[in-house]
């Protein structure tokens, strides 16, 4: 990751459910690193912002830290030209099968269990931190 401004904590491995290739990923906290995300639809690349991003306030509402569907009009293409989608989830690099909600709520459990916290998720159910699935992320303003 080139941008220093977000810190992923410690790479764990996983395989895919799907074709049993394995990927590394981490954690953003987005609540301490004042930042919200937002996945590819496409590659599942995780996007991210963080409040100083010149982006309307009224399209950070927000479940945890998951961008609104209203800011994608907002949003630059990806990196693999695809688009930042509300609801899109990370994806297998090997076979691009996406990972799904159960998955990455284990994934960031991994993290809260070694903390002595758990629930990756808030009391809407919505998630708080997001994973980075082999260092593809990108900052969406600069």
């Amino acid at each position: 990751m080139s941008d220093g401004e977000w810190q992923p904590e410690s790479d764990p491995s996983k395989e895919c459910s799907v074709c049993s290739g394995d990927f590394q990923y981490s954690r953003i906290d987005n609540q301490i690193n004042d930042s919200w995300y937002i996945y590819c639809s496409d590659c599942g690349s995780t996007g991210l912002l963080n409040s100083s991003d010149a982006l309307p306030q009224d399209v950070l509402k927000k479940c945890g830290y998951e961008l609104a569907a209203e800011a994608e009009p907002f949003l630059p293409a990806c990196n693999c030209g695809g688009a930042y989608r509300h609801g899109a989830l990370p994806r297998c690099p090997h076979c691009n099968a996406e990972i799904g909600r159960d998955e990455i709520i284990a994934m960031l459990n991994y993290y809260y269990e070694k903390e002595e916290w758990s629930a990756a998720t808030s009391k809407a159910g919505c998630l708080q931190n997001c994973v980075i699935i082999n260092e593809r992320i990108q900052r969406l303003f600069s």
